[in-house]
């Protein structure tokens, strides 16, 4: 016998899971273009192989990782939870559990 979610429960995850997605795409698009171009830039005054910048970017985006990831899943839960609290979804929610 497995115990699924419910589905309000699967409804929080869906909601925060959509605004982490959101939030890690953002800030590794921002993180990765700021280490693009401090590579492109040591690429085009010849201190670094112009091949090594895509094998650096892809271990630079394995090394934010561990600092992305968490930021995002804890920002998607903040910006989900406000999101439902401004629509006034939350009291409605509430009401169900009670």
């Amino acid at each position: 016998m497995t115990i699924g979610l419910s589905l309000i429960d699967r409804y929080l995850v869906r909601e925060a899971a959509w605004a982490a997605l959101a939030v890690l795409a953002i800030l590794f698009a921002v993180l990765s273009a700021n280490e693009l171009i401090d590579y492109l830039a040591e690429a085009a005054s010849g201190q670094l192989p112009g091949g090594a910048v895509a094998v650096l970017m892809g271990l630079q985006i394995l090394r934010y990782l561990g600092v992305v990831i968490p930021a995002a899943l804890f920002l998607g839960a903040v910006l989900a939870l406000g999101r439902l609290y401004r629509d006034s979804e939350m009291p409605v929610l509430a009401a169900c559990w009670a």
